[in-house]
């Protein structure tokens, strides 16, 4: 159920090494914190704020394990599809391990570039232009990848 601060119920989030929960400060006051899961330090916080009553991070918690569980299979199966291209591309050149690293490296750039650009554009420009732009990259990638990939499969595996 949660932990409980100022007769509120408070459900956290897991992510990354990190916690994200509702701390209710009492009445309609709250403020969001985000707590390192090693430590328990809290790394940043947000808040207080007005809320109205019964408003929650997350309102329905079915909805939310529904979209964390989208997310863990899509983010498997890229993960998996990335790698079975690697191994098509690479096969015979010794070259697998440079691949993924460089594919990382790049994948880590963009969610550090991509994270920064969209939040400073939903600011100024409001979510649905943020939404828009987020959706934008992945149709223009698959539309890319639709038209110039070729088959990876090699002939014959060498390695």
């Amino acid at each position: 159920a949660g932990a409980s601060q100022g007769g509120m119920p408070c459900r956290p989030v897991l992510g990354g090494g990190r916690v994200y929960a509702r701390r209710c400060l009492g009445g309609e006051s709250w403020s969001i914190v985000c707590v390192d899961a090693g430590s328990g330090q809290t790394v940043w916080s947000i808040g207080p704020q007005y809320v109205a009553p019964n408003e929650r991070l997350i309102s329905d918690p079915l909805l939310m394990m529904a979209v964390q569980l989208l997310d863990g299979v899509t983010g498997a199966a890229i993960t998996v599809l990335t790698i079975l291209v690697i191994t098509d591309l690479t096969t015979g050149t010794g070259r697998f391990n440079l691949a993924q690293g460089v594919l990382g490296t790049m994948r880590g750039i963009a969610a550090a570039i991509g994270t920064a650009s969209i939040g400073t554009i939903v600011q100024h420009f409001g979510d649905f232009t943020g939404f828009l732009l987020m959706a934008t990259g992945p149709a223009l990638g698959a539309a890319l990848i639709w038209a110039f990939l070729r088959e990876t499969k090699p002939a014959k595996y060498i390695d």
